[in-house]
C-alpha cells in the first residue's frame, strides 16, 4: 500500500487483531498514538516505519481535548444503540469514546447487536470541565454521578454499520510458579500491614493492572480467607475478577472496559441483575483517568 494512503490510529488502549495487526501487515499505519500490543506493529515501530507516541493512557483524552495530537478526522465508535438526538449507548469499552465523539469531525457508529443492551446499567459517563475538577458526589467506589450514554452531534454521524461479533480478547496463560509466588508475597505484605494497623481490618479499595501477574495477585486475594471483601479500581476488568466477584469477595469494580473472553462476557450478560450492581464503566476523563483513580489519591 502506498504510504500516502496510510492513516493515523488513536486508541485509548490496545485493540483487537483486526485493527493494529491487520493494518500493520498492510503497511497502512503512519502514526500510532496510545498503547498497542500487536507484534507486527511493534516490529514496524522498531524498524522506524511507524511513528509511535507511547502516551500514558490517562493522558490520551487530555491530549485530544487540548488539540495536542493531530485533529481526529473520523472516529469509529462501537455502540449498543444510538438515538436520533445523539445519545450513544456504548458497549464494553468506554475509554476515550466520549472525547472522540466530541472532537472528531465525522463519526461512524458500529452498532453491535452481540452486546447486551443492559450494558447501559453499568455505564457512568461523566463530563468534566477544567483541569482540576472532580465530579460532585463521586466519593465512594460505586458512586454513579454521570449518564448511561455519551453524547454526539447527530449531524456528524456519517454512517451506522450493523455488526454481531464478540470482542477480540485473547486468553492469558495460566499463572506460572513465579507469578504465584509474587501473588503470595503481595498477600503476605497486605496481611502484615493489617496487623500493623496501616491498613484497617475492613481493608481498603485496591488498584490492579493487567497481565498474568495482576491476575495471579487478584486470584490470590480472592481466595484468601484472611483478606476481607473489597472494592477495586482498574483500567480494564479481566477474566480473573469475574469468579471472585461472583462469589462475593470482590464487592465492586470501577473500570474503563470489560476486557474479558467471550465466555466470561456471556456469564456477565446472563447474570446482569447481579453484576449491574457491582461494575461501573467510566471513561478516561479529559484531564486524568477517573475509572482507576481514587478521589483522595492526589
Amino acid at each position: 500500500m502506498s504510504r500516502s494512503r496510510s492513516i493515523d490510529v488513536i486508541s485509548g488502549a490496545s485493540t483487537g487483531k483486526s485493527v493494529d495487526e491487520t493494518l500493520a501487515q498492510a503497511d497502512a499505519i503512519l502514526h500510532r498514538y496510545g498503547y498497542q500490543s500487536s507484534s507486527t506493529l511493534r516490529n514496524r515501530i522498531n524498524q522506524e516505519k511507524v511513528f509511535f507516541q507511547d502516551i500514558h493512557l490517562s493522558h490520551v483524552s487530555k491530549y485530544i481535548a487540548m488539540n495536542r495530537l493531530r485533529p481526529v478526522d473520523t472516529a469509529i465508535i462501537e455502540a449498543c444503540d444510538i438515538t436520533p438526538d445523539g445519545k450513544v449507548y456504548l458497549t464494553t469499552a468506554i475509554g476515550i469514546s466520549p472525547i472522540l465523539l466530541e472532537k472528531a469531525s465525522k463519526i461512524i457508529i458500529e452498532l453491535n447487536s452481540f452486546h447486551s443492551p443492559r450494558l447501559r446499567e453499568i455505564i457512568d459517563v461523566v463530563v468534566l470541565h477544567g483541569t482540576n475538577s472532580w465530579p460532585k458526589g463521586l466519593d465512594t467506589p460505586m458512586s454513579r454521578v454521570g449518564k448511561p450514554y455519551a453524547q454526539v452531534d447527530p449531524s456528524k454521524v456519517i454512517g451506522v454499520v450493523k455488526n454481531n461479533e464478540p470482542d477480540e480478547v485473547a486468553e492469558f496463560s495460566d499463572s506460572d510458579e513465579t507469578c504465584v509466588k509474587i501473588a503470595q508475597n503481595v498477600e503476605k505484605f497486605l496481611l502484615d500491614e493489617m496487623i500493623k494497623g496501616s491498613i484497617p481490618k475492613t481493608f481498603l479499595p485496591t488498584q490492579s493492572g493487567v497481565g498474568n501477574i495482576g491476575n495471579a495477585v487478584m486470584k490470590q486475594l480472592g481466595e484468601s480467607k484472611e483478606i476481607p471483601p473489597f472494592y477495586m479500581y482498574t483500567d480494564v476488568l479481566q477474566d480473573s475478577l469475574i469468579p471472585i466477584m461472583h462469589c462475593g469477595k470482590l464487592l465492586g469494580a470501577i473500570t474503563c472496559a470489560l476486557t474479558v473472553t467471550t465466555k466470561s462476557l456471556n456469564e456477565v450478560y446472563s447474570n446482569m441483575d447481579y453484576f449491574a450492581k457491582r461494575i461501573v464503566l467510566r471513561p478516561h476523563r479529559k484531564y486524568q483517568i477517573i475509572s482507576s483513580h481514587h478521589p483522595n489519591s492526589e
